[in-house]
């Protein structure tokens, strides 16, 4: 970046919630993920409904990243005979086989078996951490 350049305020604040979420699962102890991609479409006009701007419509100062933040089980839940990690690539879709032979064994069905249960928070787990963090976002 340029030397003394102001980020834009939404890149700035999606910098200071990531991070708060972060050290929130941190302190937590709980493993996570964060994935940060490019933005590449175009971003939704959103409406802001206080009544001097209701209707208005306000489009971002500048195209901030996706970022997703996906909490996680430790890996060394999953079972050994995966044949694949629980990391950031293989929790965002794009599964990397260990040997040939896991890969020729790998199914969707087995796939997603395992990430329910040794790779994803279940659904309690889950609600409850949003729960917790949400406020974060205020």
């Amino acid at each position: 970046g340029v030397e003394g350049a102001v980020p834009p305020p939404d890149l700035e604040a999606l910098a200071n919630l990531v991070g708060k979420i972060v050290q929130d699962l941190q302190a937590r102890n709980i493993p996570h993920n964060v994935l940060i991609a490019p933005f590449l479409g175009e971003r939704k006009s959103r409406k802001i409904e206080e009544s001097s701007l209701a209707g208005v419509a306000v489009k971002p100062v500048s195209a901030s990243p996706e970022v997703y933040i996906i909490p996680r089980q430790p890996e060394q839940n999953l079972r050994s005979t995966a044949g694949f990690n629980a990391a950031v690539c293989e929790i965002s879709g794009m599964l990397v086989a260990e040997s040939e032979q896991d890969f020729d064994n790998m199914n969707e069905e087995s796939c997603i078996e395992m990430f329910k249960k040794d790779v994803s928070l279940s659904g309690a787990e889950f609600d409850n951490l949003i729960c917790k963090v949400a406020w974060l976002a205020a």
